[in-house]
């Protein structure tokens, strides 16, 4: 047998059981002649499928070990140790992230770490905020806990946290859901982007690596303006010489104490998120600024029509897949939120004839959306087009 491994892109790959079985039945016509009775209720027939079957289970085998020394293929404790030899480690768990709106009396202070439940789980605040005129601003709140705590639109209601002038807390949107570990998937695509930023071999892209392995950090996003003139990019201003962060989840004063160790002196900053960290040596206060994200509703439409194998709760089926592919592949920021990779997660289904997916944010279904550099899409809703 010739050919029975190749390497693609998507690392060591195997040819499939149907080949290995074919190569065996002409290997035994070769010896026994062409005639010779290969039904799979002969001896000579029993026989091939256990080779097959031996050979098929060494060559997974070996697949699976040529695999695991390659961060881009590797997986589980593999990817661990792949990852360890360019110091990279998995998050022990990543916690849930929900945006509320704050009320109150104007020019009240909450304080970070400021806690709120829905009932069930606490949520802490991830930066200080002033109540401004207009009563109301939207702060963003991390679970105390790591794992997969949901925190449904409408939940985040109750103050822990006495401080006078907070008089409500709600959240239009549920949350971003987190994790009892990193899987393999975020954690690849933590590797990989930071591998990005360190050949860039810029100021920003050590920003960016840094922050991103910060244990609360879910999401982080970053440009740089190197011009002598402010530059618009989306509805953001940067300043000339400036550096421009936007960060999903994480502690205000973890992600500064990394933007004193690795901004450069003198380049400007951006967003609307005034973060500090102070040096005990130096007995200095640094104080930065970032953007933290605006969460944007995303809403999945399927259309699809009945099979002999649909079962009453078809939709309920559909609804549970899309939603744990999400949760395994989080929605980033500034990211291209594309139907044709959710398709992706339903290529194995066969219980109805899939005739389209597409998404939104409002009214007006499409194949994609493109956030800004300053949001990020949280699933809101899976809805259902029946045909026929």
């Amino acid at each position: 047998m010739n050919n029975l491994f190749s390497v693609t892109s998507d690392g060591v790959i195997t040819v499939d059981t149907s080949k290995i079985k074919e190569s065996f039945q002409e290997a035994y016509k070769g010896a026994l002649g062409s005639d010779l009775n290969l039904e799979d209720s002969t001896v000579q027939g029993q026989l091939i499928l256990n080779d097959t079957e031996n050979l098929t289970t060494t060559m997974n085998e070996v697949v699976t070990m040529a695999n695991s020394f390659s961060v881009y293929t590797a997986k589980g404790k593999a990817l661990d140790v792949a990852a360890a030899y360019f110091g990279y480690y998995r998050k022990n768990g990543l916690k849930t992230v929900v945006s509320a709106t704050v009320t109150g009396a104007v020019g009240t202070i909450i304080p970070a770490g400021s806690i709120a439940s829905n009932g069930e789980n606490e949520f802490v605040s991830l930066n200080k905020v002033t109540i401004p005129q207009s009563g109301s601003i939207t702060v963003q709140f991390q679970a105390k806990d790591i794992g997969a705590i949901n925190c449904a639109a409408g939940t985040l209601t109750t103050i822990v946290t006495p401080v006078t002038g907070w008089d409500s807390v709600n959240n239009e949107l549920g949350g971003i859901v987190g994790a009892l570990e990193e899987n393999d998937n975020i954690f690849r695509q933590r590797i990989t982007a930071n591998w990005l930023n360190i050949r860039a071999k810029t100021i920003l892209g050590a920003l960016i690596d840094n922050v991103a392995q910060l244990a609360d950090v879910v999401s982080v996003l970053g440009r740089e303006n190197y011009t002598d003139e402010s530059i618009m990019i989306d509805d953001e201003t940067l300043s000339p010489h400036s550096v421009y962060l936007c960060v999903l989840g994480g502690v205000d004063a973890d992600i500064a104490e990394i933007m004193a160790k690795f901004k450069t002196v003198g380049a400007g900053v951006n967003g609307g998120t005034d973060i500090s960290y102070y040096d005990e040596v130096a007995k200095f206060t640094y104080n930065y600024k970032i953007r933290r994200p605006t969460f944007k509703p995303i809403t999945i439409k399927v259309t699809y029509s009945e099979n002999s194998y649909t079962p009453a709760d078809v939709e309920d089926i559909i609804k549970n897949i899309l939603t744990q592919y999400i949760a395994d592949n989080p929605f980033q920021i500034g990211q291209v939120i594309s139907s044709v990779v959710l398709s992706q997660a339903l290529d194995s289904f066969n219980q109805a004839n899939l005739l389209n997916l597409q998404v939104a944010n409002g009214p007006n279904f499409v194949d994609y959306l493109q956030m800004q550099i300053d949001e990020v899409g949280v699933l809101h809703e899976i809805v259902f087009e029946k045909v026929g």
